[in-house]
């Protein structure tokens, strides 16, 4: 029975991930050694539920190219998403995050519960009823209630034109400094955290956080301050100059989403899916910031929509790369 539920849930998640793939499909890997690289599909062995993505000669020599279903994210890639122009309301393709996969396991695991419980008391039949009644109750509130997110990549006017950065946390300090630079390897900005304990702070934040700073490189004194405001709901303001310019609302406990208001600009909703390892944000209207992880968790690949307030931007993402580092 736990075969089953277990094999249920296995083709709900490739669905939602936009499987089964087939040729020409453009389509992310989401693990293994190449997650985060976007391809298009070459060939196909239904067979096996597996394909192989065009990752280069080498790979393909190798047949280190080839990846199940479930290893992969279907990729569609909107026109203009730098665009000011509404995004329309087409049917987008969308992540299937590990969380959700928690939750259908957790569901599951209830239904086979029961199943068993019924099984005792009135017989086998019954019970593999009853769990494939719970199997499906699960399949529709997994449809009703998960709210899968559009995965957009930027296009090649972003990609020419956008300020690109890198953000390193480093190591020591536990791992709460950091640098961010330029495409050129240029280090612009440096980042870490300061006391601030005034009295009557401890309601807004009983544990006492510490204020995140990050200051030009070379010039200390032209600092953004991030301070947290409020304990629940978590928010935190962004200062500059001894003025507040904006703020910064966690959305989710888990730490998967961010609110970012910065004066004079539009609202982003940025978003971490924790099954994958590109992050992005942006208003309802378009796409605003793209994140590539990588090599390692210590370094974010920030890519910023040109004509946007750049150092705002940088320093409410490096505050987000930190929180994510410590405490996801």
């Amino acid at each position: 029975m736990s075969w089953f539920v277990f094999k249920v849930l296995w083709h709900i998640r490739v669905w939602l991930n936009g499987g089964p793939f087939h040729r020409d499909d453009l389509v992310q890997v989401i693990a293994g050694a190449h997650a985060g690289r976007i391809a298009a599909v070459y060939e196909e062995w239904p067979s096996r539920n597996q394909v192989r993505v065009d990752l280069g000669e080498s790979e393909w020599t190798e047949v280190k190219d080839v990846f199940l279903y479930v290893q992969l994210c279907k990729v569609k890639k909107l026109e203009s998403p730098c665009s000011p122009r509404k995004v329309e309301n087409k049917p987008a393709e969308r992540g299937f995050t590990l969380v959700e996969l928690l939750i259908g396991i957790s569901v599951i695991s209830v239904g086979v519960i029961v199943d068993n419980v019924i099984a005792h008391r009135f017989g086998k039949w019954p019970g593999i009823g009853g769990g494939i009644l719970g199997a499906m109750l699960c399949f529709a509130a997994i449809l009703l209630s998960c709210n899968r997110i559009k995965v957009v990549t930027p296009d090649k006017e972003c990609l020419a034109q956008g300020a690109k950065y890198i953000c390193q946390i480093e190591r020591g300090d536990k791992g709460r400094n950091g640098v961010v630079r330029d495409e050129q390897g240029v280090i612009r900005w440096r980042y870490g955290t300061r006391e601030n304990w005034p009295p009557g702070r401890w309601v807004e934040n009983p544990f006492r956080k510490l204020d995140f700073v990050i200051s030009a490189e070379g010039e200390p004194k032209d600092e953004v301050l991030i301070r947290r405001i409020s304990f629940v709901p978590s928010i935190f303001k962004i200062m500059e100059a001894g003025n507040t310019v904006g703020r910064i609302r966690m959305c989710s406990f888990l730490r998967i989403q961010y609110a970012i208001e910065i004066q004079g600009a539009e609202s982003l909703t940025f978003r971490l899916p924790l099954s994958i390892v590109r992050f992005w944000g942006g208003s309802v209207e378009r796409t605003a910031i793209w994140v590539l992880v990588g090599p390692s968790k210590m370094q974010w690949n920030v890519l910023i929509r040109p004509g946007l307030d750049a150092r705002k931007i940088i320093a409410a993402t490096a505050f987000i790369h930190n929180e994510w580092w410590n405490y996801s």
